[in-house]
């Protein structure tokens, strides 16, 4: 090297070669915005501060990234923990819309990594994203890719890249966290996923044996999921819970949350599993992969109004997960439209309403309207919806 670098004469000109030409170059070009990578600033921010490895060096770094902020995805210039969590959801993910796009987590997640390795090599605990406290989202990626499938390991389907072509188990991996979510909650459930899903890497005799001691207090936890609500995602009734054989589960869900990028226009969309297969799905395929388009509501198990698309927010009002009733009921807030040809319009008044119980269970009470001239359709499926 000292033949290309006149200066670079022992190892010690090699370390501060790099420390002070590439490292330190680096970051202070992004600081000063000479530099701009977008989405990837605070990606790349946190990678140098830990291949710098020198917390005395890097403090300065984190307390700009903390305090006075970079330039990160839609969220313009923030301090990075409020951006990653401005742009990480409630249940960990991502707000593109698509289960797929976000199989692994968000932001936050990502973040808490980089800090995780920060703090392993001596790193300042005030730069700490791991507390599930203060930063609930960090935590909430690590349990995503189990909470995140149904009926066993099935994908929900949601927004692009999920129609009825994505097999058992794909694309999720239920253990893909479960390093982290093991090291941070001590959850036996994350235990479990590492002795039977990922298997032993990195641990040493005694960290494994804690593993397999956690593992060894729960049942299979892909196997064991209760019905829940995913507020960006869906709301999920789950039966068969415990069975051993997929094919004995059974679910049914009902799209809630929003997103954008990959996302269909699908609020209050309804799907099904049963008998080991995806009994009612939507297609699954980005805008233009079909005809009519599948991002359309139109290509959804929805109700349809006035051929307005649903793409407003949706939420779950009510679950009941109680033996021999199971029950759930979502709504939708006003949608906004385009007129053929046209720019956005304002947004349409009125809500929606849709209700899932289970087969044999005493069900829903009957519907009301909350205006005049509602529409109400009880399908066969069991699912009630109401618009007005």
């Amino acid at each position: 090297m000292g033949r290309y670098i006149p200066w670079v004469r022992t190892p010690e000109d090699v370390v501060k070669l790099l420390d002070t030409n590439l490292i330190q170059y680096l970051v202070k070009n992004i600081f000063a915005r000479r530099y701009e990578y977008g989405n990837d600033n605070v990606d790349l921010l946190f990678k140098l501060v830990v291949i710098q490895g020198d917390a005395r060096i890097s403090e300065p770094w984190l307390e700009r990234m903390y305090t006075q902020g970079v330039v990160f995805q839609l969220t313009g210039t923030q301090p990075v923990p409020h951006a990653l969590s401005t742009a990480t959801k409630r249940d960990g993910t991502t707000e593109i819309g698509s289960q797929f796009y976000s199989a692994d987590g968000g932001p936050a997640l990502d973040g808490a990594r980089y800090m995780d390795l920060y703090l392993r090599h001596g790193g300042l605990a005030k730069y700490d994203l791991r507390d599930e406290q203060r930063f609930p989202e960090s935590v909430a990626g690590c349990y995503w890719p189990l909470e995140g499938t149904v009926a066993g390991l099935w994908s929900l389907g949601i927004g692009d890249v999920g129609g009825p072509s994505v097999p058992y188990g794909r694309p999720c991996n239920p253990a893909m966290n479960a390093v982290e979510g093991w090291r941070w909650t001590r959850d036996p459930r994350f235990a479990w996923l590492l002795a039977n899903h990922k298997g032993r890497r990195y641990e040493t005799d005694e960290q494994w044996a804690e593993v397999t001691q956690g593992a060894a207090t729960v049942p299979d936890p892909t196997m064991n999921k209760r019905s829940r609500v995913l507020p960006d995602w869906s709301g999920i009734l789950e039966s068969g819970v415990g069975a051993a054989d997929l094919r004995f589960h059974t679910a049914a869900a009902v799209r809630t949350g929003w997103g954008r990028g990959h996302h269909h226009h699908d609020a209050l969309d309804l799907r099904l599993w049963a008998h080991g297969l995806t009994m009612l799905g939507d297609y699954g395929q980005r805008g233009g992969y079909g005809k009519p388009d599948h991002v359309n509501t139109l290509c959804h198990n929805v109700v349809q109004v006035d051929e307005q698309q649903n793409a407003g927010h949706s939420w779950v009002r009510t679950l009941a997960d109680t033996p021999g009733v199971q029950y759930l009921q979502a709504e939708a807030g006003p949608t906004c439209w385009r007129p053929r040809g046209g720019s956005r319009g304002r947004p349409k008044n009125g809500w929606w309403a849709a209700s899932i119980r289970t087969k044999g269970s005493a069900g829903p009470p009957p519907a009301r309207a909350s205006t005049p001239g509602c529409t109400c359709l009880t399908p066969r499926t069991s699912a009630s919806c109401t618009a007005s």
